[in-house]
């Protein structure tokens, strides 16, 4: 039988019946191999099996090799005659004819043996493909090369095994010709280990790492633990042997390098003996060899840049070049190639190194050469690794802050000066104060600059010396220094005391230059009484006159003055559409203006007093002094809105503005200036709310209703969220059947600091300050919700529709109502028709054009809409269709004076047969007799709501309510 049946008779002997170990020794074969189980299932295929056939394992894994392999030549008599041998359990050779993956057609020769344990049957099969061809040509000529060799040669298979060695070889490994012929790098008869004394696996032996790469290895250093127990040393080069009839074999050559390694190894305790000594250091070592790259680090070194070795394995040279910042590489490798030249002794670089956080840290690494090659190469290379960052990053923000201050020393705009303070010389100055006093530094130093003091300012240097004495620091505190051309310079003088690092004392003094802003303050103090915009006397002149005039008044009881507090209307309007330069353009007219009706009153008002100021923003106040009663102050407000209402034309543009007067009269012990002034600014509000372009005269009761307003405002601001507010519900009936078809809902609000505060006080403000908005979602969800309860409980009885009012405000919203709208609908699982939003006819009438638009947005959303209080705005029945609306609800009004009225009981009946023409629904509010109640069915109407049918109420008592009677058994 030859080698390679025998090598598989081996083989099939080892297995014990397991997948793993079967794989681990066929691994080894250069032989296209399969493994099957007993039922002849493919377990594993080796790789030369793939290369052969163009099948992989995921290819034939659980398939029987004929299923795949077989074609339409193959002999089906020899198949059979296959088939019961392996069925039998017997080994069978056989040849063949079988297809390739790409179709080729190829003959196989194959031995097939069983395995399994003795006696039992087999577990599976192997099937092997003999190698036939031989490579004694090739191995006769590699023979001249491996006896003439100095160095240890052995030539190794594709597969890692020994096919020839040189008796250099036989020497160096221990072994004879004949035991090294056919070992692996497996082979259990010798250890091999790595540079670091570590077990070296057998794949990472350099053969056949270059077997698996193709490149060659140079100076790999290996270490061999021989049979006879002693460890020999060897540097091995490796290199490819390509073959023309097979994969290319790898030929191994390697010196004895034992005693240069027990040097080495020798060098390298004592350097651990030198690293524990470091470790209590905090210094970090450091290993180089040169020749392969390989590194070796204590753990301090990694732990300086934020790792540890394993974060950083596997480690070598390279990976320490990655972590240097560029601009220090270059000096490190600088220093590296002088060392290595003998140039330098040492290498010895302060460097940055990348931290892992991803910032620098400064390191002090320093080395030396351990030892060198015959030839003088560089070998083993130790050293050190010193944090010194702190340290390092001390220096360097010292020398900046020295190269800052000296920056700031010199060209500080301020003068800086040094003085000190054992002989109080001074020992430096800036050029800021050279130019400053317009003296060179050389004759402000020593003693010269106390000589040019003058005896105040010498003065104030002893005042300022015993401050800095008890509390180190002086100033700030202004003083006149002398210019060498004889003028003042103001200054400002501060300091604070140093000691230097040998302990003297020293005094930094900052002279800031405040010529320019004392010049300035004179200017100020000048303008002080004037408005910069208009030029009219400001709110200071305003108050040091109306004190004279009240001290006046309190003195001559006859005397009486009135304060005429004016705020334009839309003011803020001109300026966000114009801006702010037409605004000022504005306000310089108005002032004009009120300048022209003040010098119209002539000399007389003026001497008496009279003033035109400019309280601030679009505020201005008129003083009338020496008026006779609030008349006369009432004419002077009205020669003021006829002044004031001619057109302004700003920026290319007709501008019209009016304004608010609020009118305050002083007279007696009452005028007191802040009190004038809040009381016209009260009644300038009052103005504004009664329609702007209004005088208001304050009268006691104006402040109580602002105070009142205030506090109702104030309340309102988080009433949603305490829950202040309730909802009642007044019933809308059907005028025919007297039964609730819909409810109206309407707000209500406790306070608990106020009370119950009437809905016609608290919307207005709640408009007026814009907090309806959250208000009216809360109402519009209620509502809604509240609705959906009813129908829960009593569907029957329920009302069909709820109605809830909108205000102004709320329709200003436009597409956000739409959302609050849909939203509300869509959590309270109601359908919009059932809703019906109430507008009354005056905010219609406000904005016609937006009103429809937002209508027309309501309407497609399938909610109903009803104009509310028809009758008491200004439109008219035929403007009815042009707005969708389903309702139209007649104000009490017009229900009240049906009876007394002829003429508006004829214009109800036309306006309720307009409304039911128009195809909508109508719905006559405030009933409260029964009367009333007749005449509107006489007239066709068609709904009713009034105390009539029930006052508004509680949600869980309106069901019970409206229900209608029981029927009696009678």
């Amino acid at each position: 039988m030859n080698a390679p049946e025998s090598a598989s008779v081996l083989l099939a002997r080892r297995i014990d019946g397991t997948m793993p170990q079967l794989e681990q020794l066929l691994t080894r074969t250069s032989h296209p191999t399969i493994v099957t189980d007993a039922q002849r299932r493919v377990l594993w295929v080796n790789q030369a099996f793939v290369e052969r056939t163009g099948f992989t394992l995921e290819d034939m894994l659980g398939k029987t090799p004929g299923s795949v392999l077989q074609c339409d030549e193959t002999d089906p008599a020899e198949v059979l005659r296959l088939r019961a041998a392996l069925n039998a359990g017997q080994r069978v050779r056989t040849r063949l004819r079988n297809r390739a993956r790409d179709g080729e057609r190829y003959w196989v020769e194959l031995d097939i043996q069983p395995f399994g344990r003795p006696g039992a049957p087999p577990t599976g099969f192997i099937a092997v493909q003999p190698e036939i061809a031989a490579r004694d040509a090739a191995t006769e000529r590699i023979r001249a090369v491996l006896e003439t060799a100095a160095a240890g040669v052995v030539v190794q298979d594709a597969n890692g095994a020994i096919v020839d060695c040189n008796p250099a070889a036989e020497r160096l490994l221990g072994l004879s010709h004949e035991q090294l012929i056919g070992v692996t790098s497996l082979d259990p008869r010798w250890r091999i280990i790595d540079a670091d004394c570590q077990a070296l696996p057998g794949h990472q032996h350099p053969a056949m790492r270059t077997l698996r790469g193709g490149g060659p290895l140079r100076n790999v250093l290996m270490g061999v633990e021989l049979p006879d127990g002693s460890r020999r040393w060897l540097s091995v080069n490796t290199t490819l042997l390509p073959r023309d009839d097979g994969a290319p074999w790898v030929v191994c050559s390697f010196a004895d390098v034992t005693a240069r390694r027990e040097l080495e190894l020798q060098l390298h305790d004592q350097w651990q003996l030198l690293t524990t000594t470091l470790k209590g250091t905090r210094t970090a070592t450091w290993e180089w060899h040169v020749a392969s790259g390989a590194v070796r680090f204590t753990e301090r070194w990694a732990e300086i840049i934020g790792y540890t070795l394993a974060d950083l394995a596997p480690l070598d040279f390279q990976a320490w070049q990655r972590h240097v910042h560029p601009d220090d590489a270059v000096e490190a490798m600088s220093q590296l190639d002088q060392h290595f030249a003998g140039t330098l002794e040492h290498y010895d670089i302060e460097l940055r190194m990348r931290h892992r956080d991803g910032s620098w840290r400064w390191v002090h690494a320093r080395g030396r050469l351990a030892s060198r090659s015959a030839d003088g190469q560089p070998l083993l290379m130790l050293g050190t690794h010193e944090d010194i960052h702190e340290r390092k990053s001390a220096a360097i923000a010292a020398a900046e802050a020295y190269t800052m201050l000296h920056g700031l020393f010199e060209l500080a705009p301020v003068g800086i000066g040094l003085v000190d303070l054992q002989t109080l010389c001074a020992t430096d100055y800036n050029q800021a104060l050279c130019d400053m006093l317009g003296y060179r530094r050389d004759e402000l130093l020593g003693p010269a600059m106390n000589g040019r003091l003058p005896g105040k300012l010498a003065g104030l240097r002893d005042r300022n010396l015993a401050e800095v004495e008890q509390t180190g620091r002086y100033g700030p505190c202004e003083a006149t220094l002398q210019h060498r051309g004889g003028h003042a310079v103001d200054v400002l003088l501060s300091g604070t005391r140093v000691v230097a690092s040998d302990g003297r004392p020293y005094l930094w003094s900052i002279i800031q230059d405040i010529s320019q802003r004392k010049a300035m303050e004179r200017g100020l103090r000048a303008a002080a009484e004037q408005d910069r915009l208009t030029g009219l006397p400001n709110r200071s002149v305003l108050m040091q006159r109306l004190e004279q005039l009240a001290e006046r008044a309190r003195s001559e009881p006859s005397f009486r003055f009135a304060l005429l507090f004016l705020d334009f209307d839309r003011f803020k309007l001109i300026n966000d559409t114009l801006g702010h330069d037409a605004g000022d353009e504005l306000l310089l007219g108005l002032g004009l203006r009120l300048r022209g009706v003040l010098a119209a009153a002539g000399p007389d008002a003026v001497a008496a007093g009279s003033m035109v100021a400019r309280f601030g923003g679009d505020e201005f106040v008129y003083v009338a002094a020496g008026i006779e009663n609030t008349d006369e102050a009432r004419s002077v407000a009205d020669r003021l809105q006829l002044a004031l209402a001619v057109p302004y034309r700003v920026k290319g543009h007709e501008l019209h503005s009016t304004a608010s007067i609020g009118i305050a009269l002083g007279e007696g012990p009452c005028a007191v200036p802040h009190e004038l002034l809040r009381n016209a600014d009260t009644a300038m509000y009052e103005a504004k709310r009664a329609g702007r372009c209004t005088t208001v005269v304050f009268d006691d009761g104006m402040h109580a209703r602002l105070t009142r307003a205030l506090r109702v405002e104030a309340g309102l601001r988080n009433a949603v969220q305490r829950g202040e507010f309730s909802l009642v519900y007044q019933p809308i009936v059907d005028l025919e059947s007297g039964k609730m078809s819909s409810v109206e809902a309407l707000l209500r609000w406790h306070s608990p600091d106020i009370g119950a505060v009437s809905p016609n006080e608290f919307i207005p403000i709640a408009e007026e300050s814009g907090q309806i908005i959250a208000i009216g979602e809360w109402v519009l969800r209620r509502a809604c919700q509240q609705w959906a309860l009813w129908q829960r409980q009593d569907a029957a009885a329920a009302p069909a529709g709820m109605s809830v009012n909108l205000s102004r405000v709320q329709m200003a919203l436009g597409n956000r109502l739409l959302l609050v709208v849909r939203s509300a609908l869509a959590d309270a699982a109601m359908p919009a028709s059932a809703l019906q939003l109430e507008i009354t006819e005056r905010e219609v009438m406000k904005d016609p054009a937006g009103a429809r638009e937002l209508m027309i947005g309501l309407s497609a959303l399938g909610v109903r809409l009803a104009m509310d209080d028809f009758g008491t705005g200004t439109s008219s029945l035929g403007c009815l269709r042009d707005y969708p609306f389903d309702t139209i609800k007649i104000d009490k009004a017009f229900v009240t004076d049906l009876g007394r009225d002829p003429h508006v009981l004829a214009v109800a009946h036309a306006t309720v047969n307009v409304i039911e023409n128009l195809g909508m629904v109508s719905v006559a509010e405030g009933i409260e007799d029964p009367a009333e109640v007749a005449m509107l069915q006489a007239m066709g109407c068609r709904y009713g709501q009034g105390y009539f049918f029930a006052r508004p109420m509680a949600a869980d008592k309106l069901l019970a309510a409206m229900a209608p009677p029981a029927a009696s058994d009678g």
